[in-house]
């Protein structure tokens, strides 16, 4: 049973649940065979919470000192709870254990609740990419591009899904 953040075993009945999950979230769906291949990966894992199935899941790549958040998705019945919270810092917690020093991730220029979460974990625009993603109504949007040094400051005891809206400094 999936309880919150848990690293996800990367059988075929979870890499299914992610990738339905997935396609509530994003235009740009990712099939259970592509999640498959992504968590089979060198340096690659999910963490998720709630479930079964999740409510929420990040997966992250490792290479090096560094790491890339690729995508996290949380159920939109479940926004707002702070689940992405807890799901970026436990994976961020995970990838500094293995030795990430720096964290970076590209987040659609209009998805002002995912800049704001990560802008209050400290991470920091660093750059665009033009015409990164494509929009349900097929039209292009830029991705900003946001980094932050590792261990977050964030990391600790209080930083899990109790968080609040109030807490995170939502209204």
């Amino acid at each position: 049973m999936i309880s919150g953040p848990v690293p996800v075993e990367p059988n075929a009945n979870n890499c299914a649940a992610l990738a339905r999950l997935h396609a509530q979230c994003f235009a740009d769906r990712w099939s259970a065979k592509e999640f498959g291949e992504l968590l089979s990966g060198p340096g690659t894992f999910a963490v998720a919470c709630g479930g079964p199935p999740p409510n929420g899941f990040v997966v992250v790549r490792g290479a090096a000192d560094e790491c890339e958040i690729l995508t996290l998705a949380v159920d939109p019945a479940c926004r707002r709870r702070g689940l992405a919270r807890a799901l970026v810092i436990e994976a961020l917690r995970l990838a500094s254990t293995a030795g990430a020093r720096k964290a970076y991730l590209e987040v659609a220029e209009s998805n002002m609740p995912a800049i704001s979460l990560y802008a209050a974990l400290g991470f920091e625009i660093l750059g665009t990419r033009q015409n990164y993603y494509q929009k349900r109504d097929s039209t292009p949007e830029h991705a900003l591009v946001f980094g932050v040094g590792l261990p977050l400051p964030a990391m600790g005891k209080s930083a899990g899904i109790g968080y609040t809206d109030q807490q995170e400094g939502r209204s």
